[in-house]
């Protein structure tokens, strides 16, 4: 067949050389070694060419393959110059089918193998008027006034901000062992090779989430205590962020508190580094207090662990607290910490 070139936004066109109902082959010209995050969604965004290609020949018109699963093997990091990608069929049995796809590089290394899995369907479901009903709304991050401001974030943090908000939802509904990344890339509204242009895999989507929503705790606490000058004032204002943060973003912190197990050991350590920076900045505040004389001699570190918790109450607890309103759970926390810390 003649050569067939495809593009996306994000990646190099793609030049499809070869293809028959088993077998496809594809090249793509990558510009320069890539800096910016993983190569692993530009390579997998390849491959789904490849093998979508070869499964729409085998196919024809009255048949359509979804995907539903995509594993990637990578073996180098550094992509650059021409890479040839070969497709081939492994299995199909009417109602689902498999293609592996081999990259390798301009001089014959291999640098990743990927396994898609389709689902076979007719045609006209693509376009059903109800499917639409089957995929829940993209979910854009909800507005953050303390949060970063939007314009000034890279095009990469935005993808990443959105991918964290999507993945938060689908793992506060499902659960993380339930959540696939599908959905999650369904709910963020981009495809499964784009989303895994900034995370890995499912593993390190639940570590974005926790990173993600730590930062914009100690973004707000920063920006609240700002304008206050003394350390009991910033422990108010303190108080009052993080309150404020449970009450907007509660299912985030559900998720966190829930699935923190669900972490390997190592992401597990990254994430709790993470969160005692906030107790850090928290306990620094208490110091501050107790050189001014403002609170009594107290280990700070203790006491800023007391504070995230109690504050934690209004996300975890709203069956317990939410009747009696934010503001007056706010004030009497408050109250109950600096009575507590005063002399």
């Amino acid at each position: 067949m003649g050569k067939l070139e495809m593009s996306s936004a994000w990646s190099p066109a793609v030049t499809i050389t070869s293809a028959t109902p088993d077998k496809v082959v594809g090249r793509m010209a990558v510009p320069g070694v890539r800096s910016e995050g993983s190569p692993l969604g530009l390579l997998t965004d390849f491959a789904s060419q490849l093998a979508a290609a070869g499964a729409a020949s085998m196919l024809g018109q009255a048949r359509s393959a979804q995907e539903i699963e995509c594993r990637t093997s990578l073996f180098s990091r550094h992509v650059a110059g021409r890479l040839k990608g070969e497709a081939t069929a492994l299995f199909s049995d009417g109602s689902t089918m498999n293609w592996q796809v081999l990259v390798h590089d301009e001089d014959g290394k291999a640098v990743c193998a990927v396994s898609m899995t389709y689902l076979v369907v007719d045609a006209e479901a693509i376009v059903s008027p109800d499917a639409s009903a089957l995929s829940p709304e993209p979910v854009e991050p909800e507005p953050d006034d303390a949060a970063t401001p939007v314009e000034t974030m890279s095009p990469a943090d935005k993808r990443r901000e959105q991918i964290a908000a999507a993945a938060a939802a689908v793992i506060a509904r499902k659960g993380f062992g339930n959540a696939t990344m599908r959905e999650i890339a369904d709910t963020a509204g981009m495809h499964v090779p784009t989303m895994y242009q900034y995370v890995a895999s499912k593993d390190e989507m639940l570590e974005l989430v926790y990173i993600w929503t730590m930062a914009r705790v100690r973004t707000d606490v920063d920006q609240a205590t700002v304008n206050c000058d003394t350390a009991t004032e910033k422990l108010r204002a303190t108080i009052a962020a993080i309150v404020d943060k449970g009450d907007r973003f509660g299912r985030d912190v559900g998720v966190l508190n829930r699935e923190l197990k669900s972490l390997s050991p190592a992401a597990r350590v990254r994430v709790l580094a993470e969160y005692r920076k906030l107790l850090l900045q928290i306990a620094q505040l208490v110091s501050e207090g107790v050189s001014a004389g403002e609170f009594r001699p107290v280990e700070p570190e203790i006491a800023a662990n007391f504070v995230d918790a109690v504050c934690d109450i209004w996300a975890l607890r709203p069956f317990a607290v939410r009747q009696f309103g934010r503001t007056a759970f706010h004030d009497e926390v408050a109250e109950l910490i600096l009575r507590g810390l005063r002399n």
